[in-house]
């Protein structure tokens, strides 16, 4: 059985003298996001692959990736026991003494100033680089695997604070209605 690529090609008989694009499928949409994500492709290239406008692919990702976003969302939050973080534990640890490490990582992600407007300048800028970016605390056991971070906060907002805020009322508790204001995305 072939394999529709989106492009209907006229028959002799038909009266249409130039090709028609035919719909594009959500499974195809949903393959055209993930190309521009995780291979890094332009627009230009894909809207090419697929027989459309560059500003068609645009539309297509804005419809698909907040899909692909809540996806990742989903899949990169794990929840883990303290019996596996215990099986998981590296004999190396033990043998320095080390037990039960999680480690809380810091990750600053520069941003653009907006000149604008001067609260978003000031919960945006943080002392750490100098400069103005956004922040998450990520979570990772002794073996490398991460299984918990927050949501990109102001870098004004210290690491100690997300760590006492996201930490102690868990991510089920936590009143993010307060700090809406304050989320970066």
């Amino acid at each position: 059985k072939p394999i529709s690529v989106g492009i209907k090609v006229p028959r002799s008989g038909d009266s249409a003298a130039t090709l028609e694009l035919a719909q594009l499928s959500p499974f195809e949409k949903c393959l055209l996001a993930r190309l521009f994500f995780r291979r890094e492709l332009p627009q230009g290239f894909i809207a090419l692959i697929f027989g459309r406008h560059r500003t068609h692919i645009g539309r297509i990702l804005r419809e698909w990736a907040p899909r692909w976003g809540k996806a990742g969302e989903q899949l990169s939050n794990i929840d883990v026991t303290e019996e596996f973080l215990d099986a998981e534990e590296p004999a190396r640890s033990q043998q320095v003494g080390v037990r039960k490490v999680v480690n809380v990582d810091g990750t600053d992600i520069k941003v653009d100033e907006k000149r604008s407007d001067l609260t978003a300048n000031r919960a945006t800028y943080g002392a750490k680089n100098n400069n103005h970016s956004a922040r998450s605390l990520t979570w990772s056991s002794a073996g490398g695997l991460t299984f918990e971070h927050t949501p990109l906060f102001g870098a004004r907002a210290s690491e100690k604070s997300l760590y006492q805020f996201w930490g102690s009322l868990g991510k089920q508790c936590a009143p993010l209605e307060e700090w809406k204001d304050a989320a970066v995305g």
